[in-house]
């Protein structure tokens, strides 16, 4: 898995740009996480995960900024994801 090769190269968090699923007809983003040594903070695995849209974006809605804020999701190409 690609993720889990980044996340212990970097040693750090990974997280994938958001692309579309063919397979489940929605946005997925992968997410890596290093596992480390308790005892020397080695990274001993990776905890690799696909996060989908919009099931990740349902609390969204829920946040308030002011009285007339709002929240939108947008890639690194700046399309709108969740509005």
């Amino acid at each position: 898995m690609v993720e889990v090769n980044l996340c212990q190269w970097k040693r750090g968090i990974y997280v994938g740009a958001v692309e579309y699923d063919e397979s489940s007809q929605a946005y997925a983003m992968n997410i890596g996480v290093p596992i480390r040594d308790p005892k020397n903070q080695n990274v001993i695995g990776c905890y690799a995960n696909t996060s989908i849209f919009p099931f990740s974006c349902r609390h969204l809605p829920m946040w308030k900024v002011g009285e007339a804020g709002g929240v939108t999701l947008i890639d690194k190409a700046n399309h709108s994801l969740f509005i």
